[in-house]
């Protein structure tokens, strides 16, 4: 008996040792230390060598995006269902159709069926290393991401369009 109470603990706290959506960046850095780095909304966390976390926070500094990159071997179907266990407490959800290219990302994404949690899991290129990823977020907060990364492409767009002759 005593033995099936040290494994339910352990497990308990490897799971509460990730990332949770609706994390204050106090929390984060409680939990992680100082970002490694940040850009945007995001802040960067190396919780371990294996692990990188990114944490997009909404304007009212609560993380509403989470993604999870493996830096080497898959994320599991087992951690990816301890990943929802922490953050969303629906067991119901569809599947939608990926978007994108393939040359870079090949994943697929899960929508609750009230539409109100996301979660993303596949592979991802980044720069020449390919990483196993899995991106948990709030529907609400997925939408506010894009649209950053839409403004922050159209300024670098308007900003490097300054080197081109006339």
């Amino acid at each position: 008996m005593k033995r099936y109470i040290i494994i339910g603990a352990l497990l308990v706290s490897a799971i509460t040792s990730h990332a949770n959506i609706g994390d204050s960046r106090a929390q984060s850095v409680k939990r992680y230390g100082q970002p490694t780095s940040h850009f945007g909304n995001r802040e960067v966390y190396t919780s371990n060598p294996r692990w990188m976390i990114i944490q997009w926070f909404n304007p009212d500094g609560y993380a509403e995006v989470i993604s999870y990159y493996k830096h080497d071997g898959t994320i599991t179907q087992g951690e990816i269902q301890k990943f929802l266990n922490v953050n969303v407490r629906s067991t119901k959800w569809y599947q939608i159709q990926a978007k994108g290219d393939a040359r870079d990302v090949v994943g697929q994404i899960w929508l609750t069926v009230d539409n109100a949690f996301r979660y993303e899991s596949g592979v991802n290129r980044i720069g020449n290393a390919w990483f196993s990823y899995l991106e948990l977020s709030t529907y609400n907060g997925h939408l506010q991401l894009t649209e950053e990364n839409q403004r922050q492409e159209q300024n670098q767009t308007a900003s490097t369009d300054s080197y081109l002759p006339l």
